[in-house]
């Protein structure tokens, strides 16, 4: 299944996830066996296909742009018989997630692939971060920008129960939350947002 998911897309390959990146998540998340996904950013579908794939279970996909893409990336999904497992909130992901965690959803893993303000990264994480389980991981791609390195610097100063997996794969790097948080009410480290 993995091998044809790049060769039967239809999608700019200049825009779309990388090859070596699409087979790192797939086989990340075979290896450690998770199920409950969710994804920021859909475009083509491409990273939501090596995801289904990869877990054969219901991946939530948060991304308003579909008609803007000719809804490729629903009818990629379904080329590669994977819709069942696809539940697409085609809204803004500031107010999609906070209704996902009223609604009590937990997940183990998170892509963040939209936005590429710092503001909608680093809130995309926020809210992430409040669903995420313990020993779950937040992937992060387009890694080059300075809004990813800004939000990345953030967590590393201000978030110690996080570890930083750099990849060097693609354009990717991991978090890894290790427990639940226990900040105090006022805590806040500076960061660096060039690095």
């Amino acid at each position: 299944m993995m091998s044809k998911i790049f060769k039967e897309l239809e999608m700019d390959t200049e825009t779309a996830i990388l090859k070596e990146e699409g087979e790192y998540i797939y086989n990340f998340l075979k290896e450690n066996n998770i199920k409950r996904t969710l994804e920021i950013g859909f475009a083509y579908g491409c990273s939501s296909a090596y995801i289904i794939s990869a877990t054969q279970s219901k991946h939530y996909v948060i991304d308003p742009y579909q008609p803007w893409y000719q809804n490729l990336g629903k009818k990629n999904i379904e080329k590669l018989a994977l819709g069942q497992f696809l539940d697409l909130k085609e809204e803004v992901s500031q107010f999609a997630l906070p209704k996902m965690i009223k609604e009590g959803v937990k997940i183990d893993f998170a892509f963040i692939d939209g936005g590429h303000l710092f503001d909608e990264i680093f809130v995309d994480f926020y809210f992430i971060d409040l669903m995420l389980e313990e020993n779950g991981y937040v992937l992060f791609h387009d890694i080059w920008m300075p809004s990813t390195k800004a939000v990345l610097s953030w967590i590393a100063n201000n978030k110690k129960n996080y570890e930083i997996i750099e990849l060097f794969i693609g354009d990717l790097i991991m978090v890894r939350k290790l427990k639940n948080e226990e900040r105090a009410w006022d805590h806040f480290e500076p960061f660096n947002a060039s690095k």
